[in-house]
């Protein structure tokens, strides 16, 4: 991790260790918070982000794709997704070129989720179509 990294999380904290940011923390494509995440995702984050996925699915589901599922069912789908997102295999591979598009190179992760996450998976990409990306770069 990056010194400017390292200081950013230093000051914030407090506030980053909430269950919604470490949820976006975990989705940003920037390459240096990429690999931060494929280094420091614990257990306890893991359950953070399991904790976020049953709140925006508990009923009624707006996710139509997973409505009639368990929520065990949908984290599982959740961590293979996100599987395939941090190592960007299928359906993420055929966008590897794209992972640099200016949507995302200019801090607008949110839209580039919205065009190559939400319509390839069940859980990852209505997670960020309902999360607050857009504050998050």
């Amino acid at each position: 991790m990056s010194q400017a990294v390292y200081m950013s999380w230093y000051h914030h904290s407090d506030q980053l260790e909430r269950e919604y940011a470490i949820t976006v923390w975990a989705l940003l494509l920037v390459p240096e918070i990429c690999n931060d995440v494929l280094e420091s995702l614990t257990g306890d984050m893991m359950e953070k982000i399991e904790t976020v996925i049953v709140k925006l699915h508990t009923p009624p589901c707006l996710n139509t794709k997973v409505a009639n599922e368990s929520n065990l069912v949908i984290i599982d789908y959740f961590w293979k997704e996100f599987h395939h997102f941090q190592n960007q295999t299928v359906p993420f591979a055929k966008f590897k070129g794209r992972f640099s598009m200016p949507d995302n190179v200019n801090g607008n992760a949110f839209v580039w989720h919205q065009l190559y996450s939400l319509p390839y998976t069940k859980v990852l990409g209505f997670l960020l179509a309902v999360l607050p990306l857009s504050n998050w770069g």
